[in-house]
């Protein structure tokens, strides 16, 4: 009997340290990319991950050169990207597959001081278990929209 509770224990501390090796990685992806660091996506996602943003799906090959090259430029010339996640829920859904789910907030200034974005989101992020580690299989953003005013209806 001791042993088995000495097994459930290790099996439960094991997926608390996992959860917390992944909130660490999101911490750590996001304090990179809002501090300039163009290494903000290494070993985040697997090679095969898909994103899905509202206007596109794709598959997302590990931050191409092209849109590393592009950030460290917009950052270069002054621009900034202030990206807060607000974590709500990590779940293990399976031995090797973690559920992310949050709310979050994002404000893009251009080089030229302009604000280009601001607004608000929810995310929801896949982390398989690989043999590098834990990694984004899959993320899904959507703009949350704001509250619009309401038009009477017609007769």
């Amino acid at each position: 009997m001791l042993e088995l509770l000495a097994g459930l224990a290790m099996i439960l501390t094991t997926a608390a340290d996992d959860e917390a090796v992944v909130r660490k990685m999101i911490e750590t992806k996001y304090a990179k990319e809002n501090a300039c660091d163009a290494t903000y996506a290494e070993d985040y996602v697997t090679d095969d991950a898909t994103e899905y943003l509202p206007n596109y799906l794709r598959a997302m090959p590990k931050e191409p050169e092209s849109e590393i090259r592009d950030f460290e430029a917009f950052c270069a010339a002054g621009g900034k990207s202030l990206n807060e996640p607000d974590i709500q829920m990590i779940e293990r859904i399976a031995d090797d597959v973690i559920l992310v789910t949050g709310i979050g907030s994002i404000e893009v200034t251009r080089p030229d001081g302009t604000l280009d974005y601001d607004g608000e989101y929810s995310f929801t992020n896949i982390f398989v278990k690989t043999v590098d580690g834990w990694r984004v299989r899959h993320l899904h953003v959507a703009p949350i929209i704001p509250d619009l005013p309401t038009v009477p209806a017609r007769d």
